[in-house]
């Protein structure tokens, strides 16, 4: 067995090792609590993040819905457009065959007084051969 003074000695090293472990835990405690004070900054962080993320998100969402009504727009002028290009293009046509019979008719109407002035020269020049060479309209 120990004596009290053994026994004293024994429970003050013991306190002193304990008190020497108590410092050590305590500072691991302090650390502990800075790395929970950084986790929780960390977390912090993370939630401003994820915020900026969802109003971004929220924003390509507009975007989206402003592309989407840009397209049934473009669809709308589009299908507006191709009517339009296929009834000028009926008008334009129209237009064309008219001009084209006018042009026809005016053509047709130069060829025949070309063949009226022609019938009419053909006649005044055999009347002036005939006055100038009356032997010749005798005999042929």
């Amino acid at each position: 067995m120990m004596s009290s003074k053994e026994h004293r000695d024994l429970c003050d090293r013991i306190d002193a090792l304990s008190g020497r472990t108590e410092t050590r835990f305590g500072g691991v405690d302090l650390q502990l609590e800075r790395i929970d004070r950084r986790f929780e900054r960390v977390d912090e962080r993370f939630e401003q993040v994820d915020r900026r993320f969802e109003r971004i998100d929220e924003r390509f969402e507009q975007v989206d819905r402003r592309f989407e009504q840009v397209d049934r727009r473009f669809e709308r002028l589009e299908t507006t457009l191709r009517a339009e290009i296929r009834e000028s293009a009926v008008e334009t046509r129209r237009y064309m065959d008219i001009l084209y019979e006018k042009f026809h008719a005016d053509v047709q109407r130069v060829f025949e007084g070309y063949d009226h002035q022609t019938t009419v020269l053909d006649d005044h020049e055999r009347r002036i051969q005939a006055l100038e060479h009356p032997r010749l309209s005798f005999e042929g």
